[in-house]
């Protein structure tokens, strides 16, 4: 098993999440939604932002599925990523857009809070890697690493996970890139990459379940 342990990277003022190599763990359950909400599962993790994430990526069916890539801030997935293709004038949610209104991407903070309030085990379910992502109540879910597109080409399949926020760069005069998440077997880290990439989204709920 590999667990995910909290380290200071002091040379890059970033905090990465440093991983023990070992071989991924094959998952033999499913995860299990604590509730539908307009036809989506999501589970509660325990965050003390009390923050619900859903089981699915947009554009999957499964838990395990890799679901569709979106440019950031653009609600439709492309057939080229690149900056020639990139249109956003404005930024859309996509969550919001594809599922309805109670649901939508999660904020910069609430990645962060997903990446450093839990335990990551990069695991394999039905035979797709990723990370099994578990709160301290040890409900989980799993986010798989559906990589990335880039032009015309999906690249690092199975390797890397590349998720959006909601929330572009905060570093002045920086308007061509946005924050998420990014992982691989050995780091989890928070991700800032340019917006006309393909990466892929896991919502989370909008509204408050009493």
């Amino acid at each position: 098993m590999k667990i995910i342990r909290l380290a200071l990277i002091c040379a890059t003022s970033v905090l990465l999440l440093a991983c023990k190599h070992e071989e991924s763990v094959t998952l033999d359950t499913d995860v299990v939604a604590d509730s539908i909400i307009d036809g989506y599962g999501y589970v509660d993790l325990g965050l003390p932002s009390k923050r619900l994430w859903a089981v699915n990526n947009v554009g999957a069916e499964k838990p395990e599925g890799l679901g569709d890539y979106y440019q950031w801030g653009a609600v439709k997935p492309m057939s080229v990523y690149s900056w020639k293709t990139y249109s956003v004038e404005s930024f859309e949610d996509v969550a919001t857009k594809q599922w309805g209104e109670k649901w939508r991407m999660p904020k910069e903070e609430e990645c962060y809070e997903l990446i450093y309030q839990c335990t990551w085990i990069w695991a394999q379910l039905h035979g797709v890697q990723g990370y099994k992502v578990v709160g301290k109540n040890n409900k989980w879910i799993f986010l798989p690493a559906a990589g990335y597109k880039k032009n015309q080409e999906y690249s690092n399949t199975g390797v890397y996970g590349e998720y959006w926020s909601s929330d572009a760069s905060k570093a002045q005069d920086d308007n061509l890139r946005a924050q998420g998440i990014h992982f691989e077997k050995s780091v989890v880290s928070e991700l800032l990459d340019n917006r006309c990439w393909g990466f892929v989204v896991r919502p989370v709920l909008a509204i408050e379940i009493e």
